[in-house]
């Protein structure tokens, strides 16, 4: 499956849907063991306990070599999207390998409950603790191999389970059996073979791996200088390449001809971060003022700042430029962290970890923010997904604590009492998209924190198909206001909302009147997407389309 990681990125929405492959995988795997069941309810009326251990060796073996028989052809199927009739061919191919092996691990699961004779609730404990154990030995196997090659260690791992079945005294099983071939009486031998597959391709650059395509065009492996897997998501990293700088927003202004060496840090093939090489040299890192994410540090560039999703460090170089020297950085996903901090990575190309006063922490933003005491002057968080399939339940990839009402009050309260928090994210000048619930996230968390008028609270500015919230702990000073619209004015930014300026988007305009929670919600509800602030209870931040649309 593909899942996104807590990164300063945002994934195209066009292969949004493939981070649902999660869930679906899930779905085929209870179909595939439901199946495994029926058929030794209805078909495997032979299975006693004098021969159950035969069966469950052969049907084991058979799993192991279905797991990766399976896993093999889908790696060769990708999932492109296409508008034609043979959308519906490809999910049916993928359903069909993603159910197989799963009925013949029902079949050994249901026949070692049923027809042997060991004592049910020693068999059950014992599966549930295999899977509790699986799940610990799945986060330390993806530190040490890719997932390609863990999934034939897992493989090879059923492959010993049969091997373990057939140690124990066993009557034989039907002659006639498509079990009695060969392959399936070897399950040492294919225990070992699919152990050196898994273990060999993990040694090699260009092995099995899944196909990636974007844009049409299928990822190139060898283009990559580090791939690492991990139980959050597949970072590669690029070559570095002379480039112009990447900004998310760009100013106009933006001088034209500058090229910077920079690489991007791909992420799942679909999302991705660049990093620049840092340069200490007067004025070579400037490029990074012209972008409307890091437009909030013209009103703050003193005292504590702490950024929100590290990914590659660009949110951290900004920080050090505009004059912050206690800067933390806060990431989820401890790949970027160790490619930042290893001197045998990319340490000295990124920069950021021998900056004066900034530091680390592998955690999720909201968790480390509702632990910590410290107060900071800035904290920054743009354009920062968090999809990643963490072991916090199924809904993990759905759900997004980063975006909630209580998530931002946890934010806005960790900040001093002059304190500002920015949020980048993307809007279209003829639709609010994810802006609007972002001003109303910001509305309803200032309000439930005892804001009288929250609009003297909130500025907005945008450029292109992005914008930049910026919400203050207090009302916005005179100073800052000056500060930010001197900015935008300079930068060539787009003013869409100020306290003493005309809002220039309706669907802002009518939010940021809201008188209190109910109001605003009432507000919400007028419009064909939801923005309405999501709560704990909803925390369903990036699901903006109302079912009752197409109801």
């Amino acid at each position: 499956m593909y899942v996104c990681v807590d990164d300063s990125d945002h994934p195209d929405a066009h292969f949004v849907p493939l981070y649902y492959m999660a869930f679906f995988s899930i779905s085929m795997a209870m179909l595939g063991l439901t199946g495994g069941a029926l058929i030794v309810y209805f078909k495997l009326d032979d299975v006693t306990p004098t021969n159950v251990c035969a069966y469950l060796s052969r049907i084991s073996t058979a799993f192991a070599l279905g797991i990766a028989a399976c896993f093999v052809l889908q790696l060769a199927s990708p999932l492109p999207t296409v508008k034609w009739a043979t959308f519906a061919v490809i999910w049916l191919k993928a359903i069909m390998l993603l159910a197989a092996p799963f009925v013949l691990g029902g079949v050994a699961v249901s026949l070692a409950l049923t027809r042997s004779s060991f004592a049910v609730g020693i068999t059950y404990g014992v599966d549930l603790l295999g899977a509790a154990a699986g799940c610990l030995v799945t986060l330390a196997v993806l530190r040490w191999v890719d997932a390609p090659s863990a999934m034939f260690l897992v493989a090879a791992l059923a492959a010993t389970a049969a091997w373990c079945f057939a140690r124990v005294p066993s009557e034989p099983i039907l002659a006639a059996s498509v079990l009695n071939r060969k392959i399936f009486r070897r399950p040492g031998v294919v225990a070992i073979a699919l152990a050196v597959l898994g273990c060999g391709n993990a040694t090699v650059d260009l092995g099995l791996q899944p196909v990636s395509i974007k844009f049409g065009d299928i990822e190139r492996l060898n283009r990559f200088d580090y791939v690492k897997w991990n139980s959050f998501s597949r970072v590669a990293v690029t070559g570095s390449n002379l480039v112009p700088p990447f900004l998310w927003g760009p100013s106009p202004d933006l001088p034209t001809g500058k090229l910077i060496e920079q690489r991007t840090l791909d992420i799942d093939g679909f999302a991705g971060t660049r990093m620049p090489r840092f340069s200490e040299v007067s004025g070579a890192m400037d490029y990074l003022r012209y972008d409307v994410t890091n437009l909030a540090y013209y009103a703050r560039h003193s005292g504590k700042s702490a950024v929100i999703g590290v990914g590659s460090g660009r949110d951290l170089l900004s920080a050090y430029l505009f004059g912050f020297r206690d800067i933390t950085g806060v990431e989820l996903n401890p790949v970027f962290i160790d490619l930042l901090t290893d001197p045998t990575k990319l340490r000295s190309y990124a920069g950021v970890a021998d900056l004066t006063g900034v530091r680390f922490a592998v955690d999720d933003g909201r968790s480390w923010f509702a632990r910590t005491t410290e107060k900071f002057d800035l904290i920054e968080m743009s354009m920062v997904d968090t999809f990643a399939a963490t072991g916090v339940g199924a809904f993990s990839l759905s759900e997004n604590g980063l975006y909630t009402v209580e998530g931002w009050k946890t934010f806005l309260t960790a900040l001093r009492p002059d304190g500002i928090f920015t949020v980048s994210r993307w809007h279209s000048p003829t639709a609010t998209v994810e802006l609007g619930r972002v001003v109303s996230l910001a509305v309803a968390a200032l309000m439930d924190l005892g804001a009288e008028k929250p609009r003297d609270h909130i500025f907005v500015a945008g450029v292109g198909n992005l914008a930049t919230v910026i919400v203050a702990r207090q009302p916005l000073a005179a100073s800052d206001l000056q500060r930010l619209y001197e900015a935008v004015g300079r930068l060539h930014f787009d003013l869409i909302a100020g306290p003493d300026r005309p809002v220039t988007d309706l669907v802002l305009a009518d939010l940021l009147a809201a008188r209190d929670r109910y109001d605003l919600n009432a507000r919400a509800i007028r419009y064909y997407l939801d923005v309405s602030p999501p709560t704990d209870s909803r925390p369903f931040f990036f699901n903006q389309l109302r079912l009752a649309k197409y109801i």
